[in-house]
């Protein structure tokens, strides 16, 4: 029998292994989830025969549309079950549940990113549509591009209150605090950070993570193409390095949306797109 419930503590290890086995992330990286993140009722379980099979963890978040209505969605993140248990219609009761447990919350939708593309078809298949869209490039880091600006540090507060600054016409998620917290705590393991530019070229927003010693990902970079030249000069990892870089725009099916109820799901515009940003991926 299927016991579908928030985790306890007692449930860390085996969620530790259900997360490496699904996701082949390890060490300092599913550390920071548990150290900096985790709470019980932030991740759900399904629970069969005692033992923990099914997991997903959840952040909370708003839609954000530029008329200005807002929608309270929960992020899942990390959705995972035992190999051994593939097939059973485990985590597809398990997001059944996640929608009830998160409706009764308050919680108007929910929101996630397949960890590969097969999966789109998975969460199309368990009630999530195609909605959210971006666009991702690699930039190379010239020694030619003179900056007129600054770059600075700065922290997950600041860049929450700058990214909604960049972002206020622009259909998006915004992320709560925490969760820009998480994502800061996932850079500064890699070496990366949050960082703002302002310069004559404009301001920009930069999200970075550490790849190898050539590569670094930009989960997040916002702003002009002039400020966003300048502020990838000024990164201190040196020239010539190259960046994977996300971007609002572009058509890449990126993310997910639910609504929790069917009146929501059935007056909804499906046929925009909003942009979610930052993914943990």
């Amino acid at each position: 029998m299927s016991v579908l419930r928030p985790s306890c503590k007692e449930d860390i290890p085996r969620l530790r292994l259900l997360w490496e086995l699904a996701f082949g992330d390890g060490g300092d990286y599913v550390d920071n989830f548990f150290h900096n993140y985790y709470a019980p009722e932030r991740v759900l379980v399904l629970e069969e025969e005692g033992e923990v099979q099914s997991m997903t963890a959840w952040f909370g978040s708003t839609l954000r549309l530029p008329h200005g209505g807002t929608d309270r969605c929960a992020y899942l993140y990390a959705v995972a079950t035992h190999p051994d248990c593939r097939g059973k219609g485990y985590a597809g009761a398990l997001l059944r549940y996640c929608g009830q447990h998160l409706k009764g919350l308050g919680y108007q939708g929910l929101t996630t990113v397949p960890a590969r593309a097969e999966l789109h078809m998975f969460f199309a298949q368990n009630g999530f549509q195609e909605y959210f869209v971006q666009q991702e490039a690699e930039y190379t880091a010239s020694p030619g591009v003179s900056a007129k600006g600054t770059l600075v540090s700065i922290t997950p507060e600041e860049y929450r209150t700058w990214r909604e600054t960049l972002l206020r016409d622009t259909a998006h998620i915004d992320l709560d605090l925490e969760g820009i917290q998480y994502q800061a705590g996932a850079c500064a393991r890699s070496g990366g950070g949050l960082f703002h530019y302002a310069g004559a070229e404009g301001t920009a927003l930069l999200c970075v993570e550490g790849a190898d010693d050539k590569l670094y990902f930009l989960k997040e970079l916002l702003g002009g193409e002039q400020a966003i030249r300048a502020a990838l000069a000024c990164l201190p990892y040196g020239s010539g390095r190259r960046y994977v870089v996300r971007r609002p725009g572009g058509t890449w099916k990126f993310g997910m949306l639910q609504w929790l109820t069917p009146e929501r799901e059935l007056t909804w515009n499906w046929d925009n797109r909003a942009y979610l940003g930052p993914a943990f991926d």
